[in-house]
């Protein structure tokens, strides 16, 4: 069964913190599956930060992210596209 995750918006700030080095505020978005939040930067670029539940296929997750960086390779769609922000630990 998946199980939605459920944490606050401090706890968000401090996941994109410390996942991926961006420090901001953030704004809780609607979601059937995930917790999402549109997350602010210090540096002003605007981010979607995505909460998937402990129970979330990777395979699922993985299509998801392919699916997005497939369409941000059109040129008429990748402005209106998110972009896939890697961990730190993935970018090492």
């Amino acid at each position: 069964m998946l199980q939605r995750p459920s944490f606050t918006a401090q706890e968000a700030i401090q996941i994109a913190q410390d996942v991926y080095g961006i420090t901001g505020h953030v704004k809780p978005l609607p979601s059937e599956r995930d917790q999402n939040y549109r997350l602010i930067g210090e540096n002003g670029r605007s981010y979607v930060l995505k909460i998937s539940g402990k129970t979330e296929s990777r395979d699922i997750l993985d299509y998801q992210n392919q699916a997005l960086a497939h369409l941000r390779r059109q040129p008429d769609l990748a402005d209106h596209i998110p972009e896939v922000v890697l961990s730190k630990k993935e970018n090492r």
